[in-house]
């Protein structure tokens, strides 16, 4: 007996870190088109997210879609339930997980990351939450921020009190049943087929199901049938729109609405051959013919049936552990009611550029001819490589362009006739062109020709350092232009040729000159009065496109991680003097990213010139305000080891209210000794001994007493002189303190909502609720506020962040509240609590019986 399971929806709940654009909801949906989620850029491992069934459920299956070179190296999953009952019952806290195992991924080598792994999970447990943990990333060239990706996430099972419980099959068979998936709730039904294709095969499916149950199985048969061929043509349909998005991508739209336009016919010719209608009313589809019998209805496309025979290909048996390409395969040259071949992974990169329609010519084999223009820019490349192939790489269909250089890549690796310098100039002028491609494949070509121009060949024909200069200074340039491009993978190859330069020994010292180069320079400007203007290049740089600027600082921080500081052109100045200008940036990312390298410099060097160095200074109060500038110095204070207290003044602004405290005290008894003296009640020849008697009485606190105390919870101690002491008192001990679960800052209690709205990392992710005024995140703001513990305050009181009682607000009633031994805050875990059975003593103060001397 097999058991059948569904799809179980869900949604995402918890995640570690995601990148813009990549957000983890993305996998509640599954398309081939669907972007995932993704990790952010040198993220910590190991990364997880949770995700919830729609209801309690039992897990038979679950199938994971990975990216194809951005792969964990192994995903361990957790299955869980809530532990209480009630309202918090959906609370990630109160989740308890138990371990499933882990499953571990290919490397993806083998396929030269071109195809993705499907992982097929058997199991059987029963749960309502899902966790998975992903640890560190398979390292390779192409993923340069060490992130994981996961693309679709399919979970199969059933209700658990649908099918026999397991103790009951295991006790019947023996075994555990065999678990079965029909088609249409498989992940790589989802992933391989056009999803409006998909929607009309799950109606066919429902349908078939239908006429099955009524023993109507002659329409159960032609339903069957129908599903099968729409299956095949779903993906044939995935395949042109996915060409179709292709093409609006790089701007073609000529070649997008041929791609649009010729899915749409098939769509229509396939929904009447078929006869949709009529198979979804319950009747079984004849089509008449002049001059022969009734006959059942096969859809072959006439495109599919040219002679293409170079570009076959077809999707693959998606069982446990196999790959799934990364792009959909491309039309094949069979009837699409023939079984298909699997694919061939070495095919991937396919001609995709052939008109479909019957009228039209196939694609021309000769390039173009040349114009003048395109013969001076190429006119060395015209002679050493030949007009044919230099047209090639000038051409409009890329197809041409791709073979153009690949051609130039495999004469370059034979020896020529032309000299060194000829040789060089050309590959110059094809590179130039090759870079500025809007084409994913013909750019990765182009950087192939770029790495043996300056290894394999410059070692053959022993190319001199200056050599090797002129080439950079006339590619690098369109190399790092490309980082501001929108196409990610075309911006992530261009970085990636930098990092891939940088492994060639004879090219490493030379690449941090470009790196280090300005993003702008001083421009002059005309004005109406014939007088010039000049803009500086710092005014220049902070409106330099955002996208080209944070590709500048990343790549600059992973040449950093493979260089040694001294060699390159890196010195501490030097790259001081480029990371100021990004932090100054208009826009916030490029920010950000300076100043993920200014810590990662910090943290490496531990030089102190680089604090001098910052186009601000921590003892700036203006620049301080901004809180971009304030949690730059934190950061940096804190690989210092110096522990900073939010919602307070600093410890240097409390040693100096100390200080002057300390010298009003002093003066008030100065005067009070000159008026005991004056009345005669004080000798005036009293020695040294006897006033300090009297300054004893009138408890004044001198420095050594101030230093010694916590400016938070007043407790004094000796060993607190001593300043790392103190912020360890800070860090641990201190009740009135608090470290923020978020971001790990040491905040003061009192103002932890103010902490977690304003000053946070996590701020984006807090709300304030409008009646009790606490603090909680976006997702629990809406349970709080339907919860009976959500109350107004009364006036002048507020609401404890951690025990959520009214307190008075101002200091001496949060001081009482949160270190009071008997009746303080239930909640405060720094809070001293009474011992059991130790009664409570109440001590009062007795009087000094000091002698006021009125005045």
């Amino acid at each position: 007996m097999s058991v059948s399971v569904a799809k179980v929806r869900f949604k995402v709940v918890g995640c570690t870190s995601w990148e813009d654009g990549y957000h983890p909801k993305s996998m509640e949906e599954m398309h081939p088109f669907v972007t995932g989620w993704k990790s952010e850029r040198y993220c910590p491992y190991p990364q997880q997210f949770v995700v919830c069934l729609r209801s309690k459920a039992r897990i038979r299956k679950i199938q994971l879609l990975s990216h194809e070179y951005m792969i964990a190296s192994k995903i361990e999953l957790f299955v869980g339930r809530s532990s209480i009952q009630g309202q918090q019952a959906n609370s990630l806290l109160n989740i308890q997980y138990t371990r499933l195992g882990y499953v571990s991924l290919s490397a993806n080598d083998a396929t030269n990351y071109k195809s993705r792994e499907m992982k097929s999970i058997n199991i059987d447990a029963e749960g309502q939450y899902l966790k998975l943990v992903l640890h560190t990333n398979h390292v390779n060239q192409l993923n340069l921020f060490n992130q994981v990706s996961v693309l679709a996430l399919n979970i199969l099972g059933h209700d658990p009190q649908s099918h026999i419980t397991k103790s009951q099959s295991i006790k019947v068979t023996g075994r555990q049943p065999p678990v079965h998936v029909s088609t249409i709730n498989d992940l790589s039904f989802d992933m391989t087929l056009d999803p409006s294709s998909a929607r009309l095969i799950k109606q066919l499916e429902a349908q078939k199901q239908q006429a099955i149950e009524r023993d109507q199985f002659e329409l159960a048969k032609a339903l069957k049938e129908a599903i099968n061929e729409m299956i095949k043509v779903g993906q044939v349909l995935c395949h042109y729109e996915r060409e179709k998005r292709q093409a609006i991508e790089r701007e073609d739209f000529d070649e997008a609405k041929k791609w649009k336009s010729e899915k749409d016919s098939i769509e229509i010719q396939l929904k009447e051959r078929l006869n949709f209608e009529q198979l979804l009313r319950g009747e079984i589809p004849i089509v008449r013919e002049q001059g022969r019998k009734d006959k059942k209805v096969h859809y072959v496309p006439e495109e599919l049936t040219r002679d293409t025979s170079t570009r076959q290909s077809n999707l693959p048996s998606l069982s446990s552990g196999q790959h799934l390409p990364s792009e959909p395969p491309p039309p094949v040259n069979q009837p699409i009611d023939i079984e298909l071949p699997h694919i061939n992974t070495s095919q991937q990169q396919s001609n995709y550029s052939e008109y479909p329609n019957e009228d039209a010519e196939m694609p021309p084999s000769q390039p173009e001819p040349l114009t003048d223009a395109q013969l001076n820019e190429a006119a060395v490349a015209v002679q050493v490589f030949g007009d044919v192939t230099v047209a090639k790489v000038f051409s409009k269909l890329y197809h041409l362009r791709e073979q153009g250089l690949t051609d130039v890549l495999d004469i370059m690796k034979k020896e020529t006739s032309f000299s060194r310098s000829e040789m060089t100039k050309a590959l110059c002028q094809i590179l130039r062109r090759g870079f500025s491609d809007k084409v994913l494949t013909s750019f990765n070509i182009a950087i192939d020709i770029l790495k043996e121009l300056m290894g394999e060949y410059a070692k053959r024909h022993r190319l001199s350092s200056s050599d090797l200069v002129t080439v950079l200074d006339k590619i690098l340039p369109v190399v790092m232009n490309r980082f501001a491009d929108t196409n990610t993978r075309i911006q992530s190859s261009s970085m990636r040729a930098i990092l891939d330069l940088a492994a060639i020994p004879e090219v490493k010292p030379l690449l941090g000159h470009y790196l280090l180069r300005p993003l702008a320079q001083d421009k002059t400007k005309s004005l109406d009065d014939g007088s010039k203007l000049t803009i500086s290049m710092e005014t220049q740089a902070r409106t330099v496109t955002w996208r080209y600027a944070k590709g500048r600082v990343e790549v600059l921080q992973a040449f950093l991680e493979v260089v040694d500081l001294g060699t390159a052109h890196m010195t501490i100045p030097k790259i001081m003097e480029f990371v100021n200008i990004s932090l100054q940036h208009n826009h916030a990312k490029v920010r950000e990213a300076a100043a993920q390298l200014t810590v990662y410099l910090y943290k490496g060097y531990r030089d102190g010139t680089i604090r001098e160095l910052l186009p601000v200074s921590s003892s700036d109060h203006i620049a301080m305000k901004n809180i971009f500038w304030r949690t730059l110095f934190h950061q940096l204070d804190e690989i210092d080891g110096i522990v900073h207290i939010a919602g307070q003044e600093s410890f240097e602004k409390a040693k100096k209210m100390k200080q002057k405290r300390l010298n009003n005290l002093k003066g008030e008894l100065d005067a009070l000794r000159s008026l005991a003296q004056a009345t005669g009640q004080l000798p005036a020849s009293e020695d040294s001994e006897e006033i300090a008697t009297v300054a004893a009485q009138t408890r004044v606190i001198d420095s050594a007493t101030i230093e010694q105390t916590c400016p938070f919870c007043k407790s004094s101690r000796p060993e607190f002189n001593v300043k790392a002491h103190m912020d360890e008192h800070y860090a641990a001990e201190c009740p009135m303190l608090l470290q923020c679960k978020k971001c790990t800052q040491v905040v003061e209690i009192k103002n932890y909502g103010a902490h977690m709205l304003n000053d946070c990392s996590s701020q984006t992710e807090m709300a304030e609720c409008p009646k009790c005024h606490e603090v909680f995140g976006k997702t629990q703001l809406e349970s709080h506020m339907k919860g009976s513990r959500c109350t107004a305050p009364p006036d002048d009181h507020v609401k404890c962040p951690l025990c959520h009682t009214n307190v008075q607000n101002n200091d001496e009633s949060w001081h009482n509240h949160l270190m009071s031994v008997s009746s303080g805050c239930t909640k405060n875990p720094r809070r001293k609590r009474r011992r059991p059975g130790q009664q409570h003593v109440s001590v009062t103060k007795a009087s000094e019986g000091v002698t006021v001397i009125p005045r």
